[in-house]
């Protein structure tokens, strides 16, 4: 995902190709917004893989919309979220293995020699304005 250009960049590593498609917008992006009103409940403390967490119910309110998700905030990570979910458990993401760090500008980059694959403009919504 690259905001500063608005777009997402899917990689297909075995055909060395990737998809660009328009950034739409999400409750993650939408809780960095300035207009966006997040507030955060504790729920407790948690195990996560190899990570003590502080807990959280997390409600976003952005352009009308209200996202709301679990976060799992790890102590030795300064509070980095290694997992998100919904309410409803009808999806989740984890993060293991975490290393906090500067991180090479090539990594947000399409790889070299990676070219650039078309569906010819089906199914992908035009970003307005």
């Amino acid at each position: 995902m690259r905001l500063d250009k608005k777009v997402v960049w899917n990689l297909m590593p075995n055909q060395k190709m990737y998809m660009e498609l328009p950034f739409m917008g999400s409750a993650d992006v939408a809780s960095m917004a300035k207009d966006a009103k997040a507030e955060r409940q504790p729920l407790g403390s948690e195990q996560v893989g190899a990570y003590h967490c502080d807990k959280f119910r997390v409600q976003t309110t952005y352009e009308g919309k209200v996202y709301t998700s679990i976060e799992w905030d790890a102590k030795e990570l300064n509070g980095f979220p290694v997992k998100r979910a919904s309410e409803k458990g009808d999806w989740s993401t984890e993060y293991q293995n975490v290393h906090v760090g500067p991180q090479d500008p090539s990594l947000f980059e399409i790889p070299e020699g990676y070219k650039k694959f078309s569906l010819g403009g089906f199914g992908i919504p035009k970003r307005p304005g």
